[in-house]
């Protein structure tokens, strides 16, 4: 299962438009997850779904974009890995 600040990467033969994209999770479901990621060919963020079977986990994300806000970025305390 991913975790709030997970990076996956999207399937390309899933999708046309955001396949090869990297989205940031920010809800964890039981079938995959809900996160954002850039909108290509605009500028801001696009929000998307994705399952299991067409993203895979790549890392996590060190900053996170403020919930209900494309603002700017804060630190995410969840995502940090223990050193």
């Amino acid at each position: 299962m991913w975790e709030k600040g997970d990076i996956v990467q999207i399937d390309p033969d899933h999708d046309e438009i955001f396949g090869a994209g990297f989205m940031v999770v920010t809800k964890p479901k039981s079938w995959g997850a809900e996160g954002y990621l850039p909108a290509p060919g605009q500028d801001g963020l696009a929000y998307y779904r994705v399952n299991f079977d067409n993203a895979v986990r790549v890392g996590r994300a060190e900053w996170m974009v403020r919930e209900g806000s494309a603002e700017g970025m804060v630190p995410d305390e969840d995502s940090k890995e223990d050193s």
